[in-house]
Order: C-alpha cells, then sequence, then structure tokens
C-alpha cells in the first residue's frame, strides 16, 4: 500500500511540475510577445524600438555611447519611486564619467518601465554645463513621448508617471532649469528672470526632398538671423555693439556652422540652444553667454573614414598625418588617430563635403571659434570662465585662449590653423591637456561655448 501510495504521489508531483512548466512557458512567451489592435504578434523590443524617435533609435543603436543597458543591471521588479542625484558638476566634459552615468541611469529607467515616480535630486549639483543639460533634455523629451506611446497602445505596460526635480538649492542651478532647461522644455514651466536672456531650444531637421530645397534654405537663414539678433541683444546688456561688418562675418560663420551641423547628422537634424546670464560682483558688472549647438549622427572621424567619403584628397592627406605620428610613437592612450583627424578637419579649408557642391567650405569651424572668442575682448588674464569645447565622438578638444589660432603658409597660401602645440605644426603632437581621446563617447558632435563679456572688453 505503501509503494502504490508512494507510486500515486509521485505521479501527482511529476502532472504537477509538467503543468508549472507549461504554465511558466506560458506566461514568457506572452511577456515576450504581445499582440498589437490588429491582432500582429510583435516581439517586445522590436516593438519598443518602431516607437523610438529616429535619434534615439541611432543612440540607442550607438554600441560606443552604450547608453541602453540590460534591465537586469537596473530593476528586476516594478519600483515605486527611485531617486538618482545629479553629479557635481554635471558637465560632459569636466566630470564625464559620472555625467554620462547619470544620464543613463535616468534613460534606462524610463525605457526598461520599471519606475512610476523619478526623482531627480539636485542636492549636491552647484554647476551645470549647457551641452550635457541639453543633451539630457533632448533625450528625455524623445523618451516621454515614446512612454506615452507605449502606454497608449499597451495600457497593461507599467509606465512612468511622474518626473519630480527635488533639493534645487542653487539659484543658478535653478535659473537654467526653468529658463531653458528641462523644466522649461518639457513641463512647459518656464520663468522669466530678468538677469536672463534665453535662446530657447530651436531644432531643424531638413527635408531630403529635392523641391524642399527652397524651405530648408529660408528656415536656415531665419535660424542665422535669429541666432545672430540673440548674440547682439546679448552683448548690448554689457553695452558692446558690434559694427555692420562684424555683424556680417558672424552670420556668414554661425550660417556654416549650423550647415555643418544638419550634413553631419544622420538625420539631418540640428539643435541648438543659448543663455546670457547678468553678474555682479565688487561693483564690477559682466556677463556669460553660453551657447550649444549639436547634431546627433557620424561622427567627424567617421564621416573622413567613411569609404564614400567626398573628399579622398582630405583623406589622403589624414593618412598620411597617422603614418607620421606612428613613425614618430606620437599615439598614446590619450591620443589616436580619432582625436588626430578630428583636429586636423577643424583647420581651416578641410571639409568632408564634395566641391561640386560649395567650392569654398571648410572655413566654418576655426571662424566660428575665432569669432566667439574675439567677443571677449582683452580680458584674458583675468578670464577663468570662457571656453569652448568640442565633442564627437571619443574625442574633446577644449579652447580656453591658451593656444590661439595661428597662420601658416603652404607654398603661396596662407591658411589659420589650430595645433595645440608651440610649434604651430599639425605634425607635431598636441597638448593632451586641450586635445585627448576620451573614454565616453558622445553619439555625434556637439560644439559648447562658454564666454565672459565685461563692459570694458573691445570688439
Amino acid at each position: 500500500m505503501k509503494d502504490k501510495k508512494a507510486i500515486r504521489i509521485r505521479i501527482a508531483n511529476n502532472r504537477h511540475e509538467k503543468e508549472l512548466r507549461r504554465k511558466n512557458k506560458y506566461y514568457k512567451d506572452k511577456i515576450s510577445r504581445l499582440r498589437d489592435f490588429n491582432g500582429k504578434t510583435q516581439n517586445i523590443a522590436e516593438m519598443k524600438h518602431n516607437l523610438l524617435s529616429e535619434d534615439l533609435k541611432y543612440i540607442f543603436n550607438c554600441k560606443k555611447a552604450n547608453i541602453l543597458q540590460p534591465s537586469s543591471s537596473y530593476f528586476n521588479v516594478l519600483k515605486e519611486a527611485v531617486t538618482i542625484e545629479v553629479p557635481e558638476p554635471f558637465s560632459l566634459v569636466d566630470n564625464a564619467d559620472k555625467s554620462y552615468k547619470f544620464i543613463s541611469d535616468i534613460i534606462n529607467c524610463l525605457y526598461h518601465n520599471r519606475v512610476r515616480k523619478l526623482n531627480i535630486d539636485y542636492k549636491n549639483c552647484k554647476t551645470i554645463h549647457l551641452g550635457a543639460q541639453i543633451y539630457l533634455d533632448i533625450l528625455l523629451r524623445d523618451m516621454f513621448k515614446y512612454s506615452r506611446q507605449l502606454h497608449s497602445k499597451y495600457p497593461n505596460f507599467s509606465h512612468l508617471e511622474s518626473v519630480k526635480p527635488i533639493n534645487i538649492n542653487n539659484k543658478n542651478v535653478r535659473k537654467l532649469l526653468y529658463s531653458i532647461g528641462s523644466y522649461a522644455i518639457l513641463k512647459n514651466e518656464k520663468v522669466k528672470y530678468d538677469d536672463i536672456i534665453p535662446y530657447n531650444l530651436c531644432e531643424f531637421k531638413a527635408n531630403p526632398s529635392p523641391s524642399a530645397k527652397m524651405v530648408n534654405i529660408e528656415t536656415k537663414e531665419r535660424h542665422v538671423t535669429e541666432m545672430v539678433e540673440y548674440v547682439i541683444e546679448s552683448l548690448g546688456r554689457m553695452d558692446k555693439i558690434l559694427t555692420s561688418e562684424s555683424i556680417e562675418n558672424l552670420s556668414i560663420i554661425i550660417g556654416e556652422v549650423l550647415i555643418n551641423a544638419e550634413e553631419h547628422s544622420t538625420n539631418n537634424h540640428r539643435f541648438s540652444i543659448g543663455y546670457f546670464q547678468d553678474y555682479s560682483s565688487n561693483s564690477e558688472e559682466y556677463g556669460i553667454f553660453n551657447l550649444v549647438i549639436l547634431n546627433f549622427g557620424e561622427t567627424i572621424y567617421d564621416k573622413f573614414k567613411d569609404e564614400d567619403c567626398a573628399r579622398p584628397d582630405i583623406v589622403r592627406q589624414m593618412k598620411a598625418l597617422s603614418n607620421d605620428y606612428t613613425s614618430k610613437n606620437l599615439f598614446g592612450t590619450q591620443m589616436k588617430e580619432e582625436t588626430l583627424w578630428t583636429l586636423y578637419a577643424l583647420q581651416e579649408e578641410v571639409t568632408s563635403v564634395s566641391p561640386k557642391k560649395n567650392i569654398k567650405r571648410g572655413n566654418g569651424s576655426i571662424k566660428f571659434i575665432e569669432s566667439f572668442f574675439n567677443l571677449k575682448g582683452n580680458n584674458e588674464n583675468q578670464d577663468k570662465v570662457s571656453r569652448l569645447a568640442l565633442l564627437s565622438g571619443n574625442t574633446s578638444i577644449v579652447f580656453d585662449g591658451t593656444y590661439g589660432i595661428k597662420e601658416s603658409e603652404k607654398g603661396d597660401e596662407k591658411f589659420k590653423v589650430m595645433t595645440f602645440n608651440k610649434s604651430a605644426a599639425i605634425s607635431d603632437r598636441p597638448d593632451t591637456k586641450y586635445v585627448k581621446f576620451v573614454k565616453n563617447h558622445f553619439p555625434g558632435t556637439i560644439i559648447s561655448a562658454q564666454i565672459l563679456i565685461s563692459k570694458d572688453d573691445l570688439l
């Protein structure tokens, strides 16, 4: 009897285990595949990917950027609330590791749908660089749209209910966030401050259709005019006036930089944003002018490394320079081919655009840098604020006036160069304090300017 009872129990247990395995398989299948309103079965990863914006698709697919992590790295179960601290400083240049991780943590919380309420804690943050903030804000804006679409299409999916800033103790951080930052852009909680002139987020996605060519040109020209007017208004706060010649030059330079941002973007999509803030200290009045222009897509190095690059003549020069660096053992952990080619691309007359499209290209970046440093005037000795940074892929280049723009000769031709060394020769290694290969990859190119302007400065 005992043997029969034991056999019956064993059979029952086996049946129970089979049923559990069947149910587990059923729920796993249900979790891994969803059915949309048309009855079409979709893989969750595929479905979520299809809801992303074109920019997010590019960024998330960029393995070097490494922004998306497996859900198990974050939360295996749904969390009611999560708090993420903003690093000090929040900067892609001065505090890259912590700033990129902060951005990644926020984006993964949103993407993996494991958090209902997200608190962003600013208790330790006293400094926010505009480049880092706008990168985060663009990602957040697109992620919020994605989250709404996901919940609308699949109501049973858990979703983010709120994002709340807490402990914003620094007044300048608060002003940035509510004048042009996250809460002005994302939540329409914009605040007007007497000491700030905002240049609100401006974006443009060029229409590739030949019939839209004139519309694209007109839009670009309008954006250039708006940016120049913004610069003039900002300078006016410090009683500085641009000559008509300077205004014309600035318009040409800004126009070319905006065109570059579009052309280097995978989606012909570029962004710009800025703000000017008045300060007074010990009876001295001054202002800080901030401007960021960015795009997502191929980096400067990617453009020239592409087999279909329209300028094989420039690529040959870059390869020859790489061979020269290799023979001299000039490459290292902080100086790689990507860094060298990115620096070379900033020199006058260097461009990845076919000469058939525009004969005179390749002046924008260097003249843009020169122009904006001219705005701050003659206060180099006291000015520890002004600088311009360029991030493209794994390359970081910072201009603070230590190394200026110089003139070089090639035959009968003279052209401007930025070599970041005393010899003014691109074949000599630059100062890796200012030009270096960095661990964190920016999935595109971003130019950020921060310029100190005083009343006694002269143009």
